[in-house]
């Protein structure tokens, strides 16, 4: 193969290019009157817009996008799409919570126009015009409207008196040389707008501070006003955390204090929002194609400004936050200032007059943006609230001057933007500089060599391509699955491009993203015109990039094959050719000898060696998106581990993540180390091992296991090989088996998993186990088979279901037995859930006395289940008896004694609120004999109380029908509170 280095390609003479000799777009001029009512949450407004039709079409309708009435029902395209992602707080409000738009009477140049709703979406109307509008002509629309204001689902709306106002008007939808682009509005899934010109006039209570899209018209009292809030908030951001803390309460107790009076001065007086001290702000701003403002009465406002690298312009910075994230947000101004000035360093200088971010509660991500301003939500940290304010103060130039099609192609501006982020915080803390995304109280050795592109691009990719999960980057926005629309527009996009940015040079990249700035800028760029941009700028082929990465979901894997003397074999694993880089090092003098760039390839290619002896690291700075980057180094001279989790080295001899460990329960005291390595990054092989020395006894336990992970092979979905050894808890255990799962790629569900397992165990110290539920005399031999089945008939309906067939023997005893169980979850309403299971259960060896199903379950006989008390002797009562739900589960019934059978049926409900506590009721019916205290019943049936705490459910009776008698607080009642404990030993030894 011919070898070539990127560093000949000339850095290309500043080329000016030029819209395509077709390209059209609409202009729209607004001039918007609002008033908002802070009683009713509400705004009451009118809307005169000029469309002038730049198009070559003569315009019959006009489609308006309506969007605050995506609010208004669980029929709109925002709820149903909330509810598939999981998201059941819409679904489930209240008439009252939820918002819309109406009082609209559309007139086209005075004349009364006919209108109607979309067919499917009740948030997009199209205006039948009175006149057809040729090319050229401009026609004047006007409408009152209202809107109710929801409480903030998403993006739009308010918590008490605290106002995020976005999407909230009549806008037109884009027309373009595509045509029409009516949309929904939709949470995973932006907006195309048309660009223009806004005058909005705000009129609100004059105790609010309002940050706006544009600047203020005539606005000198109101920023004064500002500038002397700015003043105050520069005073408190110079506070030391410990007096801030104190301020901080005080003016909590203030706000509350003004409320209260506020509110019983309304009471009393009756005083209408009319009749208040109010203000009108006006706000102007050209070449936007969005308006949005803000407001709260508690604001901590800060001012500053910046000076543009290329045109030295001079910007006003605002921030304006909320005193609860006052500590937090103290050096905003610092993140919206380099934000600012890298972006003009990228792309071209910033147009507008002021740069703003607000303090919000928005519900659609961490943080949204609008031309000059962006709201931004709750973060863990610092570092992370300057990642947000720089990712959303980026969207001004990719999407907001550069306004491409967002439902369409989110690549455009959330991909684009991404890797703008990567760039933006190499060139500001350094090359690879860590990420920290972990909350302030956790100690930092976690992820502490976790750089911008591995953490927030590289990591969430890796882990779909491997598992064949991925969709190609060019799509619509709601045609990605909820995972990949982080994982594939934001990561992938945007590793990718900052490998595309290191493979071309930053000169290059940088010539053509200010050529894509200048040529572009407040018009609608396409994906081809972007590609065009780079074609006038680079001389290589880049169809690896512009077919390869953004249409298909082909990856790119080079693993070294073999190495001689002379000469490396490298394959290529995948389909992507995505361009190679080599380095040459000398290990012994630890040392780069040479590095060079190689055309990407397919297949396997050998390349000859110019020094032998050398080590060869494929991607040697991991810049390169390649899903499985541990076979990329030919020789390994040290050994690395991390803490906890962190970023993998595999140029050393990677031995996993040190995680501390500890074993408890009545028997053992462990204390140790785990090493774990595959599940994050994900591999083709993964392993824990995790010993510890049991204090309580004196003696080394713990765990190892190993696992393959294969997807897409053999007409499988995946394919998991385990095996493990596992000594604690006064035995020894070795297991191997497989787990083969069977579902559609992209989604998780529906899926069906078969799982078959073989235990060999050795009972170490018999005298923790109970004799008469457990027998360890010799060393038993158990194998099972599990098929489980899992559906969510819809977002609020889930089923489970699950048949176990098993077989165990000691060479004295034989068991053999099968259950089927279903389990149903129904999300009834937004405090009540509803849960019920049958169980079917059929015995046709009965020896071996723990396999021997239970009234009150599994005695978890193959050790798969974390069970604190297995002796039911120890101190902690609670867990004497620990439940182990899959077998009969009847929650509160005996353990011990003469409760198990043949064959039975078993069904339990359960109804639960959102507070964790809940009423259960279960049944059981036997053709068998059970013995309860010398009595014999065929049917149990037990109703009680549950609290749920996560890890732990407690099951408290209230009645049972075998000890009727038994009063609260009774001992035989306290014998019958069972726990129990949800998480699974096999998943918690490899930290899965």
């Amino acid at each position: 193969m011919k070898r070539w280095i990127i560093f000949f390609i000339p850095l290309t003479i500043l080329w000016c290019g030029s819209l395509p000799p077709d390209y059209f777009q609409q202009d729209v001029s607004y001039d918007i009157q609002v008033k908002l009512d802070d009683e009713n949450h509400t705004l009451s407004a009118n809307e005169r817009l000029e469309y002038t039709n730049n198009s070559p079409d003569t315009l019959n309708f006009i489609w308006f996008h309506l969007w605050p009435n995506a609010y208004k029902n669980n029929n709109t395209a925002l709820a149903r799409q909330q509810l598939i992602n999981g998201r059941t707080r819409f679904h489930f409000s209240s008439k009252q919570q939820r918002g819309y738009i109406d009082s609209l009477d559309f007139k086209v140049d005075g004349l009364e126009a006919r209108w109607d709703f979309h067919p499917q979406w009740i948030d997009v109307a199209k205006i039948i015009l009175p006149k057809p509008l040729p090319p050229g002509k401009t026609v004047i629309i006007e409408t009152p409207f209202f809107v109710k204001l929801p409480e903030i689902f998403s993006r739009m709306g308010h918590t008490g008196r605290h106002y995020e106002i976005t999407q909230w008007y009549p806008k037109p939808a884009v027309y373009d040389m595509e045509g029409w682009h009516p949309m929904p509005y939709l949470d995973q899934g932006e907006f195309y707008s048309e660009f223009g010109t806004f005058d909005v006039s705000i009129t609100l209570p004059r105790d609010y501070v309002v940050m706006a899209t544009g600047d203020l018209i005539d606005g000198d009292r109101e920023y004064s006003w500002l500038d002397s809030l700015a003043a105050e908030g520069a005073k408190v951001a110079a506070l030391s955390k410990k007096e801030l803390k104190v301020w901080r309460k005080k003016q909590m107790k203030v706000q509350r204090k003004r409320d209260r009076k506020a509110k019983k001065h309304r009471k009393e007086q009756a005083v209408e929002p009319a009749q208040r001290d109010l203000k009108t702000l006006h706000y102007h701003q050209e070449k936007v194609h969005d308006f949005a403002w803000f407001a709260d009465r508690d604001y901590i406002v800060q001012k500053g400004s910046l000076t543009t690298p290329e045109l030295n312009r001079k910007v006003t910075l605002w921030s304006a936050y909320l005193p609860k994230n006052a500590e937090l947000w103290r050096n905003s101004l610092e993140y919206l200032h380099d934000a600012g000035y890298w972006y003009s360093k990228f792309y071209g200088d910033y147009p507008y007059n002021h740069i703003t971010a607000v303090d919000g509660d928005l519900s659609a991500g961490g943080g949204m943006e609008y031309p000059n301003i962006t709201v931004i939500s709750t973060t863990q940290n610092k570092t992370m609230l300057e990642m947000v304010i720089m990712h959303e103060v980026g969207h001004n130039w990719v999407y907001g001057i550069l306004g491409s099609n967002e439902r369409d192609h989110a690549w455009m501006d959330e991909g684009l933007n991404e890797y703008s982020n990567s760039i933006y915080w190499e060139k500001k803390y350094g090359w690879k500089a860590p990420l920290n995304v972990l909350p302030e109280k956790l100690p930092r050795f976690i992820l502490r060599n976790a750089d911008f592109t591995w953490l927030l691009e590289y990591s969430g990719y890796q882990s779909r391509a491997f598992t064949r999960d991925d969709q190609p980057i060019e799509l619509t926005s709601e045609e990605f699955n909820l995972r990949n629309y982080g994982s594939i527009v934001y990561g992938k996009t945007g590793a990718y491009t900052y490998f595309l940015h290191h493979f071309l040079g930053e000169a290059t990249m940088f010539g053509a993203l200010h050529d894509y700035y200048q040529t572009w800028k407040f018009h609608h760029p396409r994906p081809a015109d972007f590609k065009n941009i780079f074609d006038q700028h680079v001389d290589i082929d880049l169809s690896w990039y512009f077919d390869g990465v953004l249409h298909s979901t082909d990856f790119v894997d080079y693993a070294i094959e073999d190495v001689s003397r002379d000469s490396i074999t490298i394959v290529n694993k995948g389909k992507l050719k995505a361009p190679l880089q080599l380095a040459f090092c000398d290990l012994n003098k630890n040392l780069q000898v040479s590095r060079g760039w190689y055309e990407g390839f397919t297949g396997s290619k050998t390349i000859p060696l110019e020094n032998p002896g050398l080590c060869v690291r494929v991607d040697p700075y991991e810049i390169l998106p390649d899903i499985d980057r541990s076979n990329n180094v030919s020789h390994r001279s040290c050994v690395d581990v991390t803490l906890i989790a962190d970023k993998p080295n595999y140029f050393s001899f990677y031995l996993g993540n040190l995680i501390p460990i500890g074993w408890l329960n009545a028997y053992n005291r462990g204390l140790g180390i785990g090493l774990q390595r595959g599940t994050f990054p994900r591999e083709y092989f993964d392993y824990s091992i995790s010993p510890a020395f049991d204090l309580a006894n004196s003696t080394f336990i713990g765990s190892v296991r190993i696992e393959g992970n294969y997807y897409r092979v053999a007409g499988l979905d995946e394919l998991h090989p385990f095996a493990g050894y596992d000594r604690n808890r006064g035995r020894e255990s070795l297991y191997l088996g497989g787990k083969f799962i069977f579902r559609r790629p992209i989604v998780s569900d529906p899926w069906t998993s078969l799982t078959i397992r073989g235990w060999r165990h050795n009972f170490r110290n018999t005298d923790i186990f109970d004799p008469q539920s457990w027998q360890t005399d010799s060393p038993i031999t158990s194998v099972s088979l599990e098929l489980k089945h899992f559906r969510k008939v819809n977002p609020l309906l889930k089923i489970n279901k699950q048949l176990s067939i098993r077989y165990a023997t000691n060479s004295k005893q034989d068991f053999a037995g099968a259950s089927f169980n279903s389990q149903i979850t129904w999300r009834m309403t937004r405090k009540y859930r509803l849960g019920g299971h049958l169980t079917a259960t059929r015995v046709f060896k009965n020896g071996l006395s723990q396999y021997q199903p239970a009234a009150a379950g599994s005695l978890d006989p193959d050790f798969e289940n974390y069970v604190w008390d297995r002796s039911a002797q120890g101190d902690f009562t609670l867990l004497q008896r620990q439940f182990v739900p899959g077998v009969a589960s009847m929650r509160v019934a005996p353990v011990s004694g003469k409760t198990n059978y043949n064959t039975a049926l078993a069904l339990g409900i359960e109804i639960g609120n959102l507070m964790r506590v809940g009423l259960f009721a279960d049944f059981l019916y036997t053709p068998d004999n059970l013995d309860i205290d010398g009595d014999l019943y065929h049917q149990l049936f037990s109703t009680g109380l549950s609290l749920d705490l996560n890890l732990l459910k407690i099951y408290v009776p209230l009645y049972m029908n075998w000890a009727a008698s038994a009063n609260p607080g009774s001992r035989v009642w306290r014998d019958h509170i069972r726990a129990e404990i949800t998480f699974n030993v096999d998943k918690l030894k490899s930290w899965r």
